[in-house]
């Protein structure tokens, strides 16, 4: 650009941009013009055959569908328990037709179903047999020798006295002493447990299997279980019939 301050005086020139930077500028103008201006690419489209987006949709969903529930441990126990009188025992009146209400109500009481939580237990009166006679209460804790009594289950009882031969099973425990009042038997192999009577926290014990008759026995130390409860000591336990649980009174 040319400034002129009065004719026939010196003039000033300032010098623009080149020709060249001009001419390099337009250039770029074109070709960004052509980059706007020009189409889309598109993404190639999916291979003809294959499953489309709904069946794929639709196949999820069965799979969904057909797994089985999350498992959740949280079930609502219904647990019967049925105390029969004294002189009434199911078992010894099978045949007889003389059950007493409770044992009757015991047999229409649902089986026990665990995936329903419902669970039943039968205790015979009092007077009436039982399989297994546990002779280990020790309140001291000074009796020399402790032992626990077997006989087999007559197929009847009448009234009076009764003779029964009895299997004898000494034992002594691995640790000294202890007082006990809690017998149960593993019904699926038969073999005797015992649940002391220490407070707070009770002690458990197993018979070593095949049971000896002849020879005193060490128990096998299984653990320890505490119980809480105000007044914390075990005086009866017992095992479910499908042994998936242990039922403890303090």
């Amino acid at each position: 650009m040319i400034n002129s301050k009065h004719a026939g005086a010196d003039r000033t020139s300032q010098a623009g941009p080149s020709l060249k930077e001009n001419l390099t500028a337009l250039l770029a103008s074109a070709s960004a013009a052509d980059t706007l201006l020009a189409p889309v690419a598109l993404a190639s489209p999916a291979p003809l055959g294959g499953p489309s987006l709904a069946d794929q949709a639709k196949a999820l969903h069965c799979r969904l569908t057909d797994r089985s529930a999350a498992h959740t441990c949280k079930l609502t126990l219904k647990v019967g328990f049925f105390f029969d009188g004294t002189g009434n025992n199911l078992d010894a009146d099978i045949g007889t037709d003389e059950h007493s209400n409770v044992a009757r109500l015991f047999r229409a009481y649902p089986d026990d179903m665990e995936h329903t939580g419902i669970y039943k237990h039968y205790i015979p009166g009092l007077g009436t047999y039982f399989r297994d006679i546990g002779d280990i209460g020790d309140n001291r804790q000074n009796r020399s020798d402790y032992a626990v009594h077997r006989v087999t289950e007559p197929s009847s009882v009448q009234s009076g006295l009764h003779s029964l031969t009895a299997e004898t099973f000494r034992f002594r425990y691995p640790d000294g002493k202890h007082d006990a009042e809690a017998l149960f038997v593993d019904p699926r192999d038969g073999k005797p447990y015992i649940l002391t009577k220490t407070i707070r926290q009770a002690k458990l014990f197993s018979f070593p299997l095949p049971l000896d008759a002849k020879n005193e026995v060490e128990l096998v130390f299984e653990g320890q279980a505490v119980i809480p409860d105000l007044v914390a000591t075990v005086t009866a336990a017992d095992m479910a019939p499908d042994a998936h649980g242990i039922l403890v009174r303090t």
